[in-house]
């Protein structure tokens, strides 16, 4: 399993200009893409990709619009990317993620590619609409998913 996510990571590693990219000696990758930071583990007991970023924070307590919207995108949402939210009680935060599993038995190059840049896609939406959603906020032109109404920037190197 970890030959093939070393494969996978190495072909994503040359579209986007980072030649010879595998996972280090923990099964751990972490990519930076401008403000964009994603984490990859290799999970060889289960044989997945956990694809994993941190999105922001939410004051505790929470808007309640705020968490109606992060519920409303767990449940529309097809592609496999989840949304999570885990109090940090050090800061008395709500520290809100996102997450995708892989299963490698299934997963070729383009899927590999194309999961990962739907998956860095919605973070920059995410990362745009938390800090409306921290004052209650929610704009009316965006999507259900967490989508917004922009196209998504290059991932490329």
């Amino acid at each position: 399993m970890r030959k093939n996510a070393d494969a996978l990571l190495e072909e994503f590693g040359n579209y986007i200009g980072i030649p010879n990219l595998v996972f280090d000696e923990e099964n751990i990758c972490v990519l930076s893409f401008g403000d964009e930071v994603v984490c990859l583990s290799v999970r060889e007991d289960s044989g997945h990709i956990m694809v994993y970023a941190d999105l922001g924070a939410l004051e505790n307590p929470a808007p309640p619009l705020a968490l109606i919207a992060l519920l409303e995108a767990n449940c529309l949402q097809p592609s496999g990317i989840t949304l999570g939210i885990r109090l940090d009680p050090d800061r008395n935060l709500y520290v809100v993620a996102q997450s995708l599993l892989l299963d490698l038995k299934s997963l070729d190059q383009e899927r590999f590619q194309t999961m990962l840049e739907s998956f860095i896609t919605r973070q920059e939406s995410w990362r745009e609409k938390l800090p409306r959603l921290a004052q209650g906020k929610r704009d009316k032109t965006e999507a259900a998913g967490g989508a917004l109404e922009h196209p998504p920037s290059s991932i490329r190197a």
